[in-house]
């Protein structure tokens, strides 16, 4: 990495694939002592890792779906989800509810217009208030899905600060 010899970055914007490639990035990121602010997607919020090594992690700000996990409908998704898996999710919560919401809004689609793909695109887009586990869902004019996003921040201690709560 030769990110080190730039002495312009204001920030980096991480948005690895994989949650390995995450671990790789903040370890040789560290490994050079780059101190510039990072700024990452929710594939860069390795919580098993930032508990074990808050270190690599401190001062990150990145944001993720929003996930309320208090919420009646998140409660309910998540002791199933233990119950049948008999562990919490492995991956963010907010990752795994996504999934199956995005499963179910499929579904309600195809029972209302059938396969046809045209129908069902059309269909999307008439997406309004859409209630599922993350919250609430729209579908702008563009085939955008507005969500909520948090923005947190990884303190020393390895706690995730929630700063701000983003809907669209």
């Amino acid at each position: 990495m030769k990110i080190k010899q730039i002495t312009t970055l204001d920030l980096i914007y991480l948005v690895p694939q994989s949650p390995a490639t995450a671990e790789l990035l903040f370890k040789q990121l560290r490994a050079q002592a780059v101190t510039t602010k990072l700024v990452g997607s929710e594939t860069t919020i390795l919580r098993d890792k930032i508990k074990d090594e808050p270190e690599l992690f401190v001062g990150l700000i990145a944001t993720e779906p929003y996930f309320d996990q208090s919420g009646e409908m998140a409660r309910k998704f998540l002791s199933n989800y233990e119950q049948k898996f008999s562990a919490k999710p492995s991956i963010p919560p907010s990752f795994v509810a996504n999934a199956y919401s995005q499963t179910y809004l499929m579904k309600e689609g195809i029972d209302k217009v059938g396969y046809d793909i045209e129908k069902l695109k059309a269909w999307l887009y008439t997406v309004k208030g859409w209630q599922h586990v993350l919250g609430e869902l729209t579908i702008d004019e563009h085939g955008d899905a507005l969500g909520q996003y948090t923005v947190q921040q990884i303190k020393s201690n390895g706690e995730l600060k929630q700063l701000k709560v983003v809907k669209p």
